[in-house]
């Protein structure tokens, strides 16, 4: 079974709508209602991923290992502290001015 096919305890909307349309490049998901959604309707499916895993998120960001934002499958998502994350984000961006 396709990840978007299946549905969620808290909202049987979710899967029927993907949106890729995020500035960013993260996918989003039609999931009104859902803890993790936003006001819209929307929620960050990896955001997704981590919560119906049972993973607690609040207040934490959510970095990919293999920096695809469209890859939210977990073994490709780590929680970080914001701190964390932009530590690791400026790591990664030394290593690549130098080469």
């Amino acid at each position: 079974m396709d990840r978007l096919s299946r549905r969620c305890r808290a909202c049987s909307n979710y899967g029927r709508y993907i949106n890729l349309s995020h500035p960013k490049g993260y996918v989003r998901i039609w999931c009104p209602g859902h803890q993790v959604a936003h006001r819209d309707g929307y929620a960050l499916e990896h955001r997704y991923v981590l919560y119906e895993a049972g993973v607690d998120i609040e207040g934490l960001h959510v970095h990919h290992e293999n920096d695809d934002r469209t890859d939210n499958s977990l073994e490709n998502l780590r929680v970080v502290t914001p701190g964390e994350h932009r530590r690791i984000h400026s790591l990664s961006t030394k290593g690549d001015a130098d080469g």
